[in-house]
């Protein structure tokens, strides 16, 4: 995705499939906050490109600020994926889809000119390469967000559900607004394919699909209002993925459908 910045206003290209403004607290300009895997963009005339953008802060007008807190990826250690096309068998599921996948996290900062409260939103990658298999097939998994801090004056939103109309290849535009800033994600999904939120609360969110063998790359965020001057919310980070487990009955191999969850606690 890129951004053009003009007078305050972020400018994109691309077509977006689906927008939440939401009933979270919005007040004064709205400023805006493109995270995740190919840009973040604020409304202050300042971009961070690239999949790791810059660490350091990027300071704009009324004393706000946007800073890369910490960011991580496994991309040099993926982790193997079978797709689950039936839940209990005997026959070997030779026609599920499976792959590998690596993960990336971000966690950013944002400041504005009110002293008490400061902004805190992480947005969470997983991508997905299907080596064989049916890739319509059922392929169920999970990623989440939970938060150490309970959001302040319930200021809080994430990604919300949403169907691709795009290519495969073409990266979504997907946004939510946390009080003055609106966050978003490029999740690169294939036409038709939907991603729901499962769950949003004050501490956290989750998202599943049903096929992730027509999922490039799913990104997802979450945003929380948080006192400034207290401790720097943590985040326990968890991705469920498809797996199928076989356990030797004596006479013959028993395939049972699974989750192996990765979790990244404290983060």
């Amino acid at each position: 995705m890129r951004g053009q910045i003009r007078r305050g206003r972020v400018r994109t290209t691309g077509r977006a499939t689906s927008t939440d403004t939401g009933p979270r607290r919005r007040r004064g300009l709205r400023r805006r906050v493109l995270a995740g895997s190919c840009s973040l963009l604020t409304a202050l005339g300042v971009a961070l490109m690239g999949s790791a953008p810059s660490a350091q802060a990027a300071s704009g007008l009324n004393g706000t600020s946007l800073q890369l807190i910490k960011s991580y990826c496994t991309r040099s250690n993926p982790t193997y994926w079978w797709g689950m096309t039936v839940q209990d068998s005997v026959v070997h599921p030779n026609n599920a889809p499976r792959g590998s996948v690596y993960f990336c996290m971000y966690k950013y900062r944002i400041a504005d000119a009110d002293p008490s409260f400061d902004y805190y939103t992480i947005a969470i990658q997983s991508f997905w390469t299907t080596t064989s298999g049916t890739t319509t097939y059922t392929a169920l998994m999970n990623q989440s967000v939970y938060s150490n801090w309970a959001a302040r004056e319930d200021v809080y939103n994430a990604t919300p559900t949403f169907t691709s109309n795009q290519s495969c290849s073409t990266p979504l535009q997907i946004q939510f607004t946390v009080g003055m800033f609106a966050v978003g994600v490029s999740p690169q999904i294939c036409s038709g394919y939907s991603v729901n939120q499962i769950s949003e609360t004050v501490r956290g969110a989750a998202w599943s699909t049903a096929r992730v063998g027509k999922v490039v790359g799913l990104e997802s965020a979450y945003a929380q209002k948080i006192p400034n001057g207290g401790s720097t919310p943590r985040f326990d980070v968890q991705f469920k993925v498809p797996q199928y487990i076989a356990s030797w009955t004596g006479n013959y191999w028993h395939y049972t459908a699974a989750w192996q969850n990765v979790t990244y606690a404290g983060w």
